[in-house]
C-alpha cells in the first residue's frame, strides 16, 4: 500500500486542485510565456536596438572627428613650418640661430 500514498503525493497540481504560481521566466500551464515576460523582452529588445543605433552613430561621428583632427594637425604642421622659415629669414644674421 505505501506506493499508492507516494503516487497520491506526486499528483499534478491541476489534479489536486492546487494553484500553481508561475514565476519570472517560467511557462504558464499552457506552455506559453507570461505576458509580463514578453513585454519585458520586447522592451529590452527596443532598448538594445536604440543602443545599437546610438553606437553606430557615435562610431561614425568619432571617425569623422578623427579624420578632421588628422587634417587639421597636418595643416598646423605646414603652418608652423612656414612661420619658422619666415622667422629664420627675418632674424638678423649677427644672432646665432
Amino acid at each position: 500500500m505505501p506506493p499508492k500514498k507516494d503516487a497520491a503525493k506526486k499528483e499534478a497540481p491541476e489534479e489536486s486542485g492546487e494553484v500553481r504560481i508561475v514565476g519570472p521566466g517560467e511557462l504558464d500551464d499552457n506552455g506559453q510565456p507570461r505576458p509580463q515576460d514578453v513585454l519585458e523582452l520586447v522592451s529590452n529588445k527596443m532598448k538594445l536596438d536604440q543602443s545599437t543605433r546610438n553606437r553606430e552613430r557615435m562610431e561614425d561621428e568619432n571617425k569623422q572627428l578623427r579624420d578632421e583632427l588628422q587634417r587639421q594637425s597636418g595643416e598646423q604642421t605646414e603652418i608652423f613650418a612656414y612661420l619658422n622659415k619666415e622667422l629664420r629669414c627675418l632674424q638678423p644674421t649677427s644672432l646665432p640661430p
